[in-house]
């Protein structure tokens, strides 16, 4: 939110430690006093958006930029609320509008890649996704590598230093891109998430995968690369597709102790993410997916991360089907087992968190229930991804609105389940 005067400075200080209620409050009594305040208005639109509810965003943000037609917060956080809401040109209409007004407002700048990306204009998104370093939040600061930076020409004959950024999901989605690389002829080095190093190292082999530490491995700072790059920036060079390598023994295990007498196919689950800025409008909580839990002949694994038996527990009351719980893998700790877990299963049906990515990344069929807007690697109207053939993308309709998203996965289990095996889909 925006800083005002001397006084607001206790909101601010609330916002900025997630009381929200609190920093409401403060805002309010100020608008009482000034109802034309532009600022304080922003701040409340800005709430409202963080807490959901957009249509009360909607509104006050768009008075704070009647009383403020060149204030440049209002703008980007009126865009924000708008590509929310999946009005991509009104959105980018308003960001392109705070970038005018505030040039240097990296904010402003960042948040005019995501309609751009999302409609499909991929150069003019990418360009402004390279101001992502600058914004603070989720995306990892830029690493201190000495390399030059890389200028996007795939030659032969180069070696690459590749940087891990941003999260988990992230990284498999844009090392897909390195196969392409090395096949014409680039060296590459990856610096990775620890937890990823074994899984990337099998399913890299022509590639030399290094750890990330802090600060960094000295292998990597005195590395005779021609270059380094953010993984992120990758992308430029094309996309990739299935190329994680589970572990074959692992996998096989995993199936087997899986699997039952009847062989029902294997289905797995994932519904939760822990993204507090996203998540929200991507997560569902298990129970929602009771339609999809009652399709006969198949046996649900969950897939996912944190403390959730209590969740399958109330589920298993209510609809009579259990969710197993897979002894001896941890989600966040044990990547590669994780990866080996997804291998084993017939079908993967998520929503869009890490999971995604390991399925498409593994070649596994899954479907992806996205919402109204997702996130820009999926596209806004596709039916497919871009970057992983395997995946089936099933949309909301409406912001909000899963039940539809829902009933149509659980049809067409079933019919799935009735013709064909899963791994066909």
């Amino acid at each position: 939110p925006v800083r005002g005067e001397a006084g607001l400075f206790l909101g601010d200080l609330f916002a900025c430690h997630g009381d929200d209620a609190a920093a409401r409050a403060v805002w309010r009594a100020r608008l009482v006093r000034v109802p034309d305040d532009a600022d304080v208005l922003t701040n409340l639109g800005s709430l409202a958006r963080r807490g959901g509810d957009g249509a009360a965003a909607l509104a006050l943000l768009a008075a704070a930029v009647t009383l403020g037609p060149t204030n440049a917060a209002a703008l980007l956080n009126l865009g924000n609320a708008l590509v929310d809401r999946g009005d991509l040109a009104a959105g980018e209409w308003r960001l392109r509008a705070a970038v005018v007004a505030a040039p240097d407002l990296a904010e402003a700048q960042h948040a005019l890649a995501f309609p751009l990306l999302l409609r499909g204009a991929t150069r003019a998104g990418l360009r402004q996704l390279a101001w992502r370093f600058e914004v603070p939040g989720p995306v990892s600061p830029r690493r201190p590598f000495p390399q030059p930076p890389w200028d996007g020409r795939v030659v032969a004959g180069q070696h690459l230093l590749i940087w891990q950024e941003q999260g988990v999901g992230d990284e498999v989605l844009f090392a897909s891109v390195i196969p392409a690389l090395t096949q014409a002829g680039v060296r590459c080095t990856l610096e990775a998430e620890p937890r990823l190093v074994p899984l990337f190292t099998r399913s890299l082999p022509s590639v030399q995968v290094v750890a990330r530490r802090h600060p960094p491995d000295p292998v990597l700072t005195t590395l005779a690369a021609d270059a380094q790059v953010p993984a992120g920036d990758l992308v430029a060079a094309g996309r990739g597709g299935a190329y994680l390598v589970a572990d074959p023994a692992r996998t096989a295990a995993l199936r087997r102790r899986l699997a039952t007498a009847t062989e029902e196919p294997l289905v797995g689950l994932a519904w939760h993410t822990t993204n507090r800025r996203t998540g929200p409008a991507r997560a569902l909580p298990l129970v929602a997916l009771a339609p999809v839990l009652t399709a006969p002949g198949v046996r649900f694994v969950s897939l996912q991360y944190g403390d959730h038996e209590a969740e399958a527990a109330a589920v298993a009351a209510r609809t009579g089907v259990t969710v197993v719980q897979p002894p001896g893998i941890d989600p966040l700790a044990d990547l590669d087992g994780f990866a080996a877990l997804v291998a084993a299963l017939d079908l993967v049906i998520t929503i869009d968190n890490a999971t995604a990515h390991f399925a498409g990344a593994l070649g596994k069929p899954g479907w992806v229930l996205l919402p109204a807007v997702p996130d820009w690697r999926w596209g806004i109207k596709a039916r497919t991804s871009t970057w992983w053939p395997s995946l089936r993308l099933v949309r909301q309709a409406a912001p909000g609105v899963w039940g539809p998203v829902i009933e149509r996965v659980a049809m067409s289990l079933r019919e799935v389940k009735e013709r064909y095996p899963l791994d066909l889909i």
